[in-house]
């Protein structure tokens, strides 16, 4: 949002409210910015200043499992690959649905006996794998957007719903998790996938409704430290 208006955080405050240079003889647009946009917190969130602590990824996995989640650390992409295919098949969930693309050739590097099938109708398949937006480290949620959760509510939907992150996407808190949501989703409403057992409604983050994100309970993160899946 207004990329080339962002003032330096250091040189903010002396910047607030004052027309910087409006001359329409030099230039076609103006770097005024104007107070109420100033003071608005999306504008200000700048995510290069949030620093995350080293042990936010840990701390959602521990508030995860707590929820009765499963969560599986991976050092890098090939012992994501193989230990996903390894828990495919030993669970015999060969049959798997799949959002992304860029999954299927995840899949397919690391079957070497070709047992994982491919389903692309949902009702059919044992298990369903996808990416996620962030993982909320002070709560052990996850954040979907609208792709990701559009199978969810249905009944058909699988028993166990695998999901992608990778380091980068660990949050600090809900805010925070929204607050880069919308940096990229700016018209998707993002969904929040709890799986305590307590129901909640709507909530709101930085003036955004985020959905419930209802379904299947048995959820399993697949966490890789070197991979990037943003």
């Amino acid at each position: 949002m207004f990329p080339n208006l962002m003032p330096n955080a250091n040189s903010r405050r002396n910047l607030e409210g004052t027309d910087l240079d409006t001359d329409p003889t030099k230039k076609l647009f103006t770097t005024y910015v104007p107070q109420d946009v100033l003071e608005n917190e999306i504008f200000n969130h700048a995510k290069s200043f949030v620093e995350i602590p080293h042990d936010a990824d840990l701390n959602f996995a521990q508030k995860f499992i707590n929820k009765d989640g499963k969560f599986i650390y991976c050092a890098d992409k090939k012992e994501l690959g193989e230990k996903l295919i390894q828990f495919l098949k030993l669970n015999q969930l060969t049959t798997v649905f799949v959002w992304e693309e860029s999954l299927i050739s995840i899949l397919k590097e690391n079957d070497i006996d070709n047992q994982i099938k491919i389903e692309r109708v949902i009702d059919h398949a044992h298990v369903a794998l996808s990416y996620c937006e962030s993982l909320v480290s002070d709560e052990g949620n996850i954040i979907l957007n609208t792709n990701q959760n559009r199978f969810r509510p249905l009944e058909n939907f699988p028993e166990f719903h695998i999901v992608l992150a990778s380091k980068s996407q660990v949050k600090l808190n809900i805010e925070h998790a929204v607050s880069d949501y919308m940096l990229k989703h700016h018209d998707v409403f993002p969904f929040l996938l709890d799986i305590s057992i307590e129901e909640r409604g709507t909530r709101f983050a930085m003036n955004k409704p985020i959905l419930n994100s209802r379904g299947t309970k048995k959820v399993f993160v697949f966490y890789c430290e070197e991979c990037c899946f943003e």
